[in-house]
């Protein structure tokens, strides 16, 4: 940020006032901050002062707690787009998950370090300003998959997805595919694969939240497994993880898409793999000169 740039604005919400005061001090004189001492008192501030890019919101409070919070804030189109970082002393998979699920960017674990906590705000601010640009082309994401879904170019992206893939001759090939056969669904999502110590490779088609690279790091290597996290869903295999950040609310077509999903994720795998062994087998041969 230059000294030309406003401010970024940052909203603290913890129902103790030290660490309120502790926050205040380390972030005074780079940003402009605000306070509430409780979910209550926050949601009247943001109805009637100016809004912040971000809040640091505490989990547990009296009242109202962070992640009802959250779901109130993210339901009101005036406010969806504030960034929300939770403050926690739990960092299990199962809260980064809840916390992703009700639209939180970040935990910050507390007692936090002052450098981190900057290294997330900086992030977050990122991750706002590029979802802001996007969402100036982007198209609506169920109107896409409904048009998709109707038509039999349903099964044609997971064919051409397929057939293309046998010609990649890297994994940045491979990766870009993918992202190009999401986007035929009208999907937003983040591709991680990794076979051994020696290939590991990821896409997305935008930065990604904390919280987002953070359930994807936990989860790889998991058993197979579906899980919907909000509008969210996560798909789990061994050597790859697939997180879509947009799937659609209506069950029928987000069955369809599941299925299809499974199976261009299970080619990704599988070239993964052969990529993987060919390296493998190269160093091998290299290794006997």
């Amino acid at each position: 940020m230059t000294s030309n740039d406003p401010m970024i604005r940052v909203m603290i919400v913890d129902d103790s006032p030290e660490l309120i005061h502790m926050l205040l001090e380390d972030l005074q004189g780079e940003f402009a901050v605000t306070a509430a001492l409780n979910a209550e008192e926050a949601l009247q501030l943001l109805a009637d002062s100016e809004r912040p890019d971000i809040i640091l919101l505490d989990i547990n409070m009296p009242g109202m707690n962070g992640y009802e919070a959250c779901e109130v804030i993210k339901s009101d189109p005036a406010l969806v787009d504030i960034d929300v970082i939770f403050l926690s002393s739990n960092n299990s998979t199962e809260e980064i998950a809840r916390g992703l699920a009700v639209g939180g960017s970040d935990y910050l674990v507390k007692p936090y370090s002052s450098s981190v906590l900057k290294t997330k705000l900086a992030h977050a601010q990122r991750l706002r300003e590029q979802r802001l640009q996007l969402r100036a082309e982007a198209k609506n994401a169920n109107d896409l998959v409904m048009t998709v879904l109707s038509e039999t170019g349903a099964l044609g992206v997971v064919v051409n997805f397929l057939r293309s893939s046998l010609a990649n001759e890297t994994s940045a090939q491979l990766m870009s595919g993918l992202l190009e056969a999401l986007s035929n669904y009208g999907l937003n999502a983040v591709a991680y694969f990794k076979a051994g110590d020696i290939l590991e490779c990821n896409a997305t088609h935008e930065i990604s939240s904390m919280l987002e690279l953070e359930l994807i790091e936990r989860m790889h290597g998991s058993d197979q497994s579906l899980t919907n996290i909000g509008n969210k869903f996560l798909l789990v295999q061994r050597h790859c993880v697939l997180l879509i950040k947009n799937m659609p609310a209506d069950e029928v077509k987000r069955g369809a898409l599941q299925d299809n999903l499974q199976i261009i994720l299970e080619g990704g795998k599988c070239k993964i793999k052969l990529f993987f062994n060919s390296t493998t087998t190269g160093r091998q041969t290299a290794a006997t000169y």
